[in-house]
């Protein structure tokens, strides 16, 4: 395998040397190489794993400023005094 560095992402293009080629070649047989990609479960299409929101929302309903917390709070809006609503 030849590694080169890229400007931007360092050492990060690969290209398979011939001679390993040809092996692989010779032991799977020209009908066995495939080079797609199966899609991996939990991924969008452009690859990346899709984030889960573990946030909970919640709107002052006097102002209308949103928050977000990750676990059950009882949040005061500091400008009007109202308890932020769980959306």
């Amino acid at each position: 395998m030849h590694i080169e560095k890229h400007a931007k992402y360092g050492w990060t293009v690969t290209t398979l040397a011939p001679e390993a080629e040809a092996w692989i070649r010779e032991i799977l047989g020209e009908d066995k190489i495939n080079a797609s990609r199966l899609p991996v479960e939990g991924t969008t299409k452009g690859g990346s794993k899709k984030s889960i929101n573990r946030s909970i929302k919640y709107v002052c309903p006097c102002c209308g400023t949103i928050i977000r917390a990750t676990r059950e709070v009882n949040v005061i809006c500091g400008d009007c005094r109202e308890a932020f609503e769980r959306e």
